[in-house]
């Protein structure tokens, strides 16, 4: 009779795995100090969203004529007023959660998209992988942001429809990058002995491949964030993207270029924001792809 081991010994095991991989990439992100500054100012971002209500001094959509382009140091407005009087710190406070929502809610709808494009189109070849990629080639012979904003002409302003739009703009630079994985792997010793135990189809793409190409989609998704931030700022500025009443860091960049004479900081504060919160994104971005890429990896 054979024994077995007991289940609770087997997930002791993997939780005490899980701890040592998460120390060691704890230790990694210490060692590389560009990435440790991307990893903090992305923590700052994630807690300024997530604690807005309790962080801003003002309620973001308060208007007051009275405090009206108030300069920064203002008592009670660090960072001055609009032209509507509304609290600059406490509007981008706010615009944080948008920018955040957006770009990471954005990122994974294109992601799942397009990851699963392209373990179909490279698993499958053939027609399919024709077909595919076919509507690949014509979706990328359309400037991204002309699709964007003529989509968001189309279907009106509001946070679900800037993520669905800004979501299918990035899908097909997964399905290229998840295809070319794919291609390079399905005739794989492994791959083989899965499909010889009867395994077929979606199975195998999920537990057998996907598990092997996720390290190159996290790198790209992680810069993906960044641009889609960017994006989403171009689309606020140019009045396409969530209604004027909701705080946005592209908004306030609409606003402020109307008084980049009189009153700079409404232009530069959210500006700042914006150029900060994508520089410490791309910082993590840069380290992750020096980490899980393992001809990178040993010169950590």
């Amino acid at each position: 009779m054979v024994e077995r081991e007991p289940s609770w010994q087997g997930a002791s095991e993997s939780q005490a795995e899980s701890r040592s991989g998460r120390k060691r990439l704890w230790r990694l992100l210490r060692r590389s100090p560009l990435g440790l500054t991307g990893a903090i100012i992305l923590a700052a971002v994630f807690v300024m969203a997530v604690f807005a209500p309790l962080l801003a001094p003002h309620n973001p959509s308060l208007i007051n004529i009275l405090d009206r382009l108030k300069p920064p140091g203002t008592p009670g407005h660090p960072l001055g007023t609009d032209n509507l009087g509304q609290d600059i710190l406490s509007r981008l406070i706010f615009g944080s959660r948008v920018s955040l929502t957006v770009g990471i809610s954005a990122v994974a709808l294109g992601g799942i998209v397009g990851v699963a494009a392209g373990l179909v189109a490279g698993y499958y070849g053939g027609w399919v992988d024709d077909v595919i990629m076919r509507i690949v080639d014509i979706w990328l012979a359309f400037p991204a942001i002309l699709l964007a904003i003529a989509a968001m002409a189309v279907l009106g302003a509001g946070l679900l429809n800037l993520i669905l739009v800004l979501g299918m703009l990035s899908w097909t630079g997964y399905a290229r990058l998840v295809r070319g994985e794919v291609l390079s792997l399905r005739e794989k010793e492994f791959i083989e002995a899965a499909r010889a135990t009867g395994a077929r189809g979606w199975p195998v793409m999920t537990k057998h491949v996907l598990p092997n190409i996720i390290a190159p989609v996290i790198v790209v998704a992680s810069f993906a964030v960044a641009s889609t931030i960017l994006t989403e700022a171009a689309l606020e500025f140019l009045g396409l993207g969530l209604p004027p009443a909701v705080p946005t860091w592209g908004s306030m960049l609409a606003t402020g270029r109307e008084y980049l004479s009189s009153a700079w900081w409404l232009a530069a504060f959210p500006g700042i924001a914006i150029m900060i919160t994508v520089l410490g994104i791309n910082l993590l971005g840069d380290w992750l792809r020096d980490v899980l890429d393992p001809r990178l990896r040993g010169s950590l």
